[in-house]
């Protein structure tokens, strides 16, 4: 299974499947359809060491990164991680350029100067450095895609008992934005907002 899942549903499919005798790898990826086709996604793999070794010719048409995390359910745990960092940075970017519109602050001049920082991204590039050619789609990521994954973010912080409201924060984030607009918009498309 190369989605996005709960750590909990992947551990179920598993122990569904063992029960008839196959095996299950989760093997949750980074990047999207572009990365995809050129190769260059990450693979967070949780399950057996000896099955991913059997799927890693599959998986290396792909990926140009393969982890092995553990059993299953720390594939998606460590997605689910990387999706923290992800979408946590989107909404500061998209917050802070609508922001910036609203300041009547030139999102290109902002942009030239947040990538000579510490903030300076992939997120950013994708969502500010197509907007400000124009290109509102440029961080091909639906509005609904990700509530799913804040939801599944705050889930997981709850399980882990992190301290913290921050998941909660991205979570209504994306809630507000999935009342707000089209629900299959790509999140980019939030700037114009």
């Amino acid at each position: 299974d190369m989605g996005t899942s709960k750590p909990s549903a992947s551990k179920e499919i598993d122990g569904k499947l063992r029960k008839i005798m196959v095996d299950f790898l989760e093997a949750p990826v980074t990047g999207g359809v572009a990365q995809a086709r050129s190769g260059d996604l990450g693979a967070l793999v949780g399950g057996s060491e000896s099955l991913l070794e059997e799927m890693m010719p599959i998986l290396k048409t792909m990926c140009r990164t393969i982890q092995y995390f553990g059993p299953v359910g720390s594939g998606n745990t460590a997605k689910l991680l990387n999706n923290y960092i992800v979408l946590g940075m989107v909404s500061l970017i998209i917050e802070a350029f609508n922001g910036a519109k609203k300041a009547d602050i030139e999102w290109e001049k902002l942009y030239s100067v947040v990538k000579c920082g510490s903030a300076d991204s992939m997120a950013l590039d994708r969502i500010i450095g197509n907007a400000v050619q124009g290109d509102f789609d440029g961080y091909v990521f639906s509005i609904k895609n990700a509530l799913k994954d804040a939801d599944y973010i705050h889930e997981l912080a709850r399980s882990l008992d992190i301290d913290s409201s921050l998941p909660q924060v991205i979570q209504r984030f994306f809630s507000n934005a999935m009342k707000s607009g089209d629900p299959e918009a790509n999140i980019s498309q939030l700037l114009k907002h």
